[in-house]
């Protein structure tokens, strides 16, 4: 029983703690906490120095008094715990119960495993190999799946007469449940809580559950005297490690071993720390002379910096003077430029209001031009609506011309439906009386059939008499047949048993030897295909490469004629495309061409325009500003005089020309590069040409003028320090003179386009219609030799396709045929030792000869007499079928060709029934067919009324749209009228805006001119400025402070 037990029952409060509050602490420490091995922290009441934890002091579990309450157990329940079944509560114990004694078997250890077993102690040190174990097991009880133990608590008050007085409330259980799983778990007054918990809670009565200070056990007190005075290891318990952990000095033992390591760690970072504080010492002596010497030259440098400094600040206020002077000058020029500018607003403001009233005609001409293509849209669709009213008109006549054509032939329809009733009931009376004659006709031969059927049973009577007879004699027969039959199965059954084994190893031994015999053949015909496909394989894959190789060839030559065709195709369209281009150009220069095509002038080089391509961005720009594009450019002088005399004689009209021998002094300036404001494009570095030979005539045709973005950039660019002829992407053109012109609704287009269009090169200039079609001859030769290899190329593909194919098939059966035939060639041993095993055992095996000789005399003896007994049978079922025979003969001849008769009659009659019904059903069908085409005749000619009126109504429209459409083309011609006024009306007022321009142009090139000396004095200021930060900055950064204490 616990020391805690003890004390809560009161007995022997002052004497000193039993034995076994000394227990090991080893085996102390042998509790179950099961899941609370994470759940550790610093304990109640324990200490932290330096971060090191010191556990707190173990409590005092004795005392000389015992006063106030003290905890004792109250009784113990159990459930399914070891030898208990069920429930069964142990107690109440006395208030100073503290020991448990009794004799073996009274149930000693039951109370204190189930108080071990509360208290966390593991199933080994319960007896118990796991906690399972210790679940109740017996015959009335067998499968117990888990047990549980509540010890109860409460709290009491000694009385000084040996009574007790329980303190109010205070009463707790505390309960551990087992599963047969071997798991566990605890509870506080029926709440599931960790064992951590429960220590804590016993803890704070006295009853620590770590250092067992409250249980001896049997044996104990035996186990503490026989401890080694010190332990041998540091994992061995001896004496004087038992009587620290009842003193409470171990707690000190880990802290103590931290803190000599933290020491050793602090000397030696000391002595290091120490040694560097002597070496610094040493340092600081050896650099006090240098320090001295440094302190004289530092006094030098700033006696000499002061010198400076009053220099210096001398030089700034003599630049602040000068600030101040052109501040005064900046000033003025300033208020000069504000002048200027506020002239040049002026002009500009009166441009602007000039040019809304030059957006407000154009405003009222898009308003017209508008207004004139909503009438021509109108016009367009009243046109089409008198298109499609005149469709209309057509299409409902042509309706209703068919349907008159459908009305005639509907009445016809109905004339022939009228006349069926009348048709149909005639017919109906023929077929009636011919029923009536066949019906009548049909009942003499019945009655006739009737005649014989009576006369026929006399005339067979002996017949049947006879057959009877023989069926009798029959039955006889054939019962001994079957018994015959018995016996011979019977013999032949004995038979096969007697001589089965030896039949059944003859049977294996042909089933074998025809196993053997099979995979030996089948064996010798695999090997032999293994040889064969061995044999074709190479030669196979030979033909696949020489295939693959065949069609690679194939599709290199292919690339190589499309390389030809294309080039030959380009070669062709671009002729035609120059030859088109030539034609389009006008008559004059398609006479010229012509010429030079026929080589009679032979020189000639193209139009301008034709020889050179541009980015379309810059369309408007060149056909606007390149007045020479229409000009013809020749080589020579000579050539220029051969086209004019042959234009004059011709009569066809007159020509420019460049002659580049004449402009070759310009050739020096096609490859110069020029430096231009804002970097903007010079215009001749954007044309691409093929022959460099026609760059110095478009260098003559357009010098360095340069292409601007829109008119204030052009302007800038323009009016600068050096002039330039400047063009925009709008076609704004700014000479050198200042003038402008272009824009607006004059500016061109598509007089160059964005590749070359004429070829200069002999090579590219067709001679004539004759050379083009060669072109066209060898391009469709080349197309029918790609058509011709593209068609080997299928066949080439197909056959690799199906030789890979094939390929594949046979090295997949060589790999099959290799496993069968590895197989084989182990299974057939194996099959020739089973036939020879097999034949041995036939030979060992033997039948009775003497039974089996007997058995066989047996069967034939049977087979005779089965054999006799059948023929007799068989020879009276002759008879008896001779006698049926001579029956059915004369039933045939009484009877039968009056039935087919009768049959006949019965055809024809049912025949003419239908033919009744169904022209009875006609009749009924075509009354009511006769309404309906009535009333579809009667809406047909509605239709055709209503198309009539229709007709009507889309003459009147046509007559309508008719004058619409003529109003129509009366407001639009005089809509153009208007429009031509308008366009004449702002003719006067944008001139006026280009002199305003003009003064606009001058006005900014004198402000240029203010602007750059502004920005001098500008520039001069901002120099002075300059230099008065940095100066001020040596002044304030160079003084060297000194500090000597």
């Amino acid at each position: 029983m616990s020391k805690n037990k003890r004390r809560s029952g009161g007995g022997a409060a002052e004497q000193p703690p039993p034995v076994a509050q000394q227990q090991p602490p080893a085996e102390a420490m042998e509790v179950d906490i099961d899941d609370d091995a994470n759940l550790s922290e610093d304990e109640e009441g324990g200490t932290r120095v330096g971060g090191i934890y010191i556990p707190p002091p173990v409590p005092p579990y004795c005392s000389t008094e015992c006063k106030g309450p003290r905890l004792i157990i109250t009784h113990i329940s159990n459930y399914n715990f070891k030898s208990y079944a069920g429930h069964v509560m142990l107690g109440p114990f006395h208030q100073r119960f503290s020991a448990i004694i009794g004799p073996n078997g009274s149930g000693k250890s039951n109370v204190i495993d189930s108080m071990l077993f509360v208290f966390g102690y593991r199933a080994q040190k319960i007896r118990s190999k796991k906690l399972s174990v210790l679940l109740h097991s017996s015959s009335k009880h067998p499968n117990t799946n888990s047990c549980s133990v509540g010890v109860h608590f409460k709290q009491i008050v000694d009385k000084e007469d040996g009574s007790f007085e329980s303190v109010p409330n205070s009463e707790f259980v505390v309960a551990r449940t087992a599963f047969r799983d071997n798991s566990s778990y605890y509870t506080v007054d029926n709440k599931r809580v960790h064992f951590k918990e429960v220590s804590k809670l016993l803890k704070q009565h006295g009853i620590d559950l770590d250092h067992n200070r409250f249980l001896i056990l049997q044996g104990e007190v035996e186990s503490i005297s026989m401890m080694k005075p010190k332990a041998m290891t540091e994992n061995d318990c001896g004496l004087l490690e038992y009587l620290e952990d009842i003193v409470g000095t171990t707690r000190y033992k880990q802290p103590l071993v931290k803190i000599n390591e933290r020491v050793e760690l602090l000397n030696e970072e000391r002595t290091e720390k120490h040694n560097r504080c002597k070496l610094a010492e040493r340092e600081m002596k050896d650099l006090e002379k240098p320090m001295h010497e440094a302190v004289e030259y530092l006094k030098l440098e700033n006696s000499l910096t002061r010198t400076k400094n009053q220099q210096i600040q001398k030089y700034i206020s003599e630049q602040k003077k000068k600030i101040a002077e052109l501040e005064v000058e900046r000033e003025q020029a300033g208020g000069i430029l504000k002048k200027h500018d506020e002239t040049y607003e002026a002009l500009k403001k009166e441009r602007v209001e000039k040019e809304h009233l030059v957006k407000e005609e154009i405003k009222q001409y898009d308003g017209l031009v508008k207004k004139k293509d909503n009438k021509e849209a109108a016009l367009k669709a009243s046109l089409a609506n008198y298109t499609k009213v005149q469709a209309n008109m057509k299409a409902t006549n042509d309706r209703r011309k068919k349907t008159k054509d459908q009305i005639e032939s509907e009445k016809k329809k109905l004339l022939e439906l009228k006349e069926i009733p009348e048709k149909n009931a005639k017919e109906i009376a023929e077929s009636e009386k011919k029923i009536e004659s066949l019906s009548k006709q049909k009942t003499d031969i019945e009655a006739k059939l009737t005649e014989n059927l009576a006369t026929l049973k006399d005339e067979t009577k002996v017949l049947l008499e006879e057959k009877e007879k023989l069926q009798t004699e029959l039955i006889d027969l054939k019962k001994a047949v079957d018994d015959s039959k018995s016996a011979l199965s019977l013999a032949e059954s004995e038979l096969k048993i007697c001589q089965h084994n030896e039949t059944t190893e003859k049977r294996k031994l042909e089933t074998l030897k025809y196993s053997f015999e099979d995979s030996n053949k089948t064996f010798q015909e695999k090997q032999a295909r293994l040889q064969e496909l061995e044999k074709n394989l190479p030669q196979l894959r030979t033909d696949l490469q020489t295939a693959k190789g065949k069609l690679q060839e194939n599709v290199n030559e292919e690339k190589e004629l499309r390389g030809q065709l294309r080039a030959v195709q380009g070669k062709l369209q671009e002729s035609m495309q120059a030859a088109q281009s030539t034609r389009s150009q006008g008559k004059v220069l398609d006479a010229l061409m012509k010429q030079k095509n026929e080589g009679r002038i032979p020189g000639i080089l193209g139009r301008l325009g034709n020889l050179g391509g541009i980015d379309s961005k810059f369309d408007v720009a060149i056909s606007t500003c390149c007045g020479h594009l229409d000009f013809i450019v020749v080589e020579t002088v000579n050539t220029a005089q051969a086209c004019i005399d042959y234009l004059k004689k011709s009569d066809i009209g007159r020509a420019s020309f460049i002659a580049l021998e004449k402009i070759q002094q310009y050739a020096q300036y096609c490859n110069r590069q020029i430096q231009t404001p804002e970097n903007v494009h010079r215009l001749f570095d954007l044309i691409r040409v093929e022959d460099e030979r026609v760059l110095p005539a478009f260098y003559f045709a357009l010098r360095d003028t340069l292409v601007a973005e829109n008119l204030d950039q052009g302007q800038r660019i323009a009016y600068g320090a050096k002039r330039y002829r400047v063009v925009t992407l709008g076609g704004d053109v700014i000479e050198t003179s200042g003038t402008m012109s272009g824009g607006g609704r004059s500016m061109q287009r598509g007089r160059m386009g964005t590749k070359v269009q004429t070829k200069t090169s002999a090579s590219d200039t067709p001679k004539s219609n004759k050379e083009l079609e060669q072109l066209q001859v060898r391009a469709q030769e080349i197309q029918s030799q790609i058509n011709y290899l593209q068609e080997q190329q299928g066949e080439l593909e197909q056959q690799i396709q199906r030789m890979s194919s094939q390929l594949k098939g046979q090295e997949n059966e060589v790999k099959r045929l290799k496993l069968d035939v590895s197989s084989l060639a182990e299974q057939l041993p194996r099959l020739k030792d089973q036939v020879e095993r097999q034949q041995a055992r036939v030979a060992q095996t033997h039948s009775d000869p003497e039974k089996v000789r007997a058995l066989e005399e047996q069967v034939a003896e049977c087979k005779e007499t089965h054999t006799k007994s059948s023929e007799a049978a068989n020879k009276i079922q002759k008879q008896v079928d001779g006698v049926t025979k001579k029956i059915n003969d004369i039933t045939n001849s009484k009877v039968k060709d009056l039935q087919t008769k009768i049959n006949n009659f019965t055809k024809q009659i049912d025949k003419l029934t239908t033919n009744i019904s169904k022209l009875t059903v006609e009749v009924k069908t075509s009354e009511r067919n006769v309404k309906k085409t009535e009333d579809k005749i009667k809406n047909m000619e509605e239709e055709v009324v209503a198309a009539e009126q229709a007709i009507r109504a889309g003459c009147d429209e046509r007559e309508a749209l008719e004058k619409e459409a003529s109003d129509l083309k009366q407001e639009i011609d005089e809509l153009k009228v208007e429009i031509e006024k308008a366009h004449e009306g702002s003719s006067s007022i944008k001139k006026e805006i280009v002199a305003i321009q003009k003064k606009e142009a001058e006005g900014k090139m004198k402000r240029l001119e203010f602007e750059q000396i502004l920005q001098s004095i500008e520039k001069k200021l901002s120099e002075v400025k300059d230099t008065i930060p940095h100066w001020k900055n040596k002044v304030s950064l160079s003084i060297f402070p000194l500090n000597l204490d």
